[in-house]
């Protein structure tokens, strides 16, 4: 009975220190409290008179307001934000056209060009502007842009990220942005309200998942009667709590009850592919769980306690497990690289950790790197000329891709591949 206790001691404190966890798992926020993250995308530009065949014939307007969408911020939870998602057909660049009474010359075709995307928040003057540094033209309809410096002004969303879709059916939820159909009923100077309480929310429920092509792009889609109009684009469609399932993105000219908004599940890839923060559900701890936490921290720590005693001589001989990059064919066959930090590869020497001989001229001077993050591999192709290739597919240059123990790089062709592999130290 003597060397039972200790065991069934630690099953039942870490048991206890489970339940703030299960107690409080839905009660981390309010649906409005994703107001807090929602801002307005303002894009700027020219318009042009054309003729019938869109050749432009003069300048109408240049430099000036063209139309508006919505966007929210993501990042760490409790730190100014840099990122805001949105869709990718609010801030592209292709032009628009449209046939219009000009005064003074009565219908032509105009032409929208849009130049530049600035951000507003708050009702201010200023407009702040925005970099894309994601824009996913070929995937779902979605972008990430932006600001030049951090702000405080808007806080982090929670993504929700599902696994089923089917529970998701008959969830009630809420969308949030700033639909263009309002603005006819304000005048000039408020038809860019950008202020969180000036933000349109409107209810509705998820219908099902489907797979549906957005813009010029295909990508997974929620179908909602949640309603949605123009400049609502890029705006969340948020649960009960606030976490975000969607980003709206059109409504249905057939149906009025049926509108789509893109998978947040498709969020988290986009930003997971250029490695950039977010929070979700599971990452947010609310205050009444904390102070539950403090008591379950008592009992984590004398669980601590004896699992160090028990395992710690078992611990020291299984040792630790390194990721290492495995020579399968050419220069570097049959040798082995831990990959404890950025493993970059290239010909030349002075740029690179892994050096290939200057006479392997289809290998770039600077080919690929290798990246370590929070203990999970990426890899990134360096502009090379030739290409990088993971498991015979090709990088696309700039775009990160994670890999996984077992996969197949090679440089330019099979004849200079590696393997990614798991080495134990003792």
């Amino acid at each position: 009975m003597k060397k039972k206790t200790p065991a069934l001691f630690l099953a039942l404190v870490l048991m206890l220190s489970c339940l703030p966890v299960q107690a409080f798992a839905d009660t981390y926020g309010k649906a409005d409290n994703a107001r807090n993250a929602v801002a307005r995308i303002i894009a700027k530009g020219n318009v042009y008179i054309c003729d019938e065949k869109g050749n432009r014939i003069a300048a109408l307007e240049e430099n000036t307001n063209l139309f508006s969408g919505s966007c929210f911020a993501v990042g760490e939870r409790g730190k100014p934000v840099t990122y805001f998602v949105t869709n990718h057909h609010v801030v592209e660049r292709e032009s628009e056209y449209e046939i219009a009474e000009v005064q003074g010359v009565g219908k032509v075709l105009l032409e929208y060009v849009s130049t530049d995307f600035y951000l507003t928040m708050d009702n201010e003057v200023t407009l702040h502007p925005l970099t894309i540094v994601a824009d996913n033209t070929s995937g779902a309809d979605l972008a990430v842009v932006a600001l030049r410096e951090p702000t405080t002004r808007r806080e982090a969303c929670v993504l929700a990220p599902y696994q089923n879709a089917e529970k998701l059916r008959g969830e009630e939820v809420r969308s949030m942005g700033f639909p263009g159909a309002m603005e006819g009923f304000l005048d000039p100077k408020q038809s860019l309200a950008s202020g969180v309480d000036q933000i349109s929310t409107r209810d509705g429920k998820i219908d099902h998942e489907v797979k549906a092509t957005q813009s010029d792009g295909h990508g997974t889609i929620l179908l909602t009667d949640t309603p949605m109009s123009h400049g609502n684009s890029g705006g969340p469609l948020v649960d009960k709590k606030g976490g975000v399932l969607g980003v709206c993105v059109m409504g249905s000219q057939v149906d009025q009850n049926m509108n789509a908004a893109v998978s947040v599940n498709e969020v988290v890839s986009l930003l997971n592919r250029y490695n950039i923060p977010y929070v979700t559900e599971d990452d947010v701890v609310t205050w009444p769980m904390r102070v539950l936490l403090i008591g379950a921290g008592v009992l984590l720590t004398a669980a601590v306690i004896l699992l160090v005693q028990r395992f710690s001589k078992d611990s020291k001989k299984k040792g630790k497990s390194l990721y290492r990059l495995q020579g399968l064919t050419g220069v570097y066959a049959g040798k082995r690289f831990a990959i404890s930090k950025d493993l970059r590869i290239g010909r030349d020497a002075t740029r690179n950790d892994l050096v290939y001989p200057e006479n392997y001229k289809k290998i770039s001077g600077s080919h690929c790197v290798i990246l370590l993050r929070n203990n999970e591999l990426y890899i990134q192709d360096s502009g090379s000329k030739n290409g990088t290739f993971v498991n015979d597919q090709r990088l696309s240059a700039g775009l990160a891709k994670k890999l996984a123990v077992g996969d197949i790089i090679s440089l330019v062709d099979r004849e200079n591949s590696f393997k990614i592999d798991i080495s134990h130290s003792k």
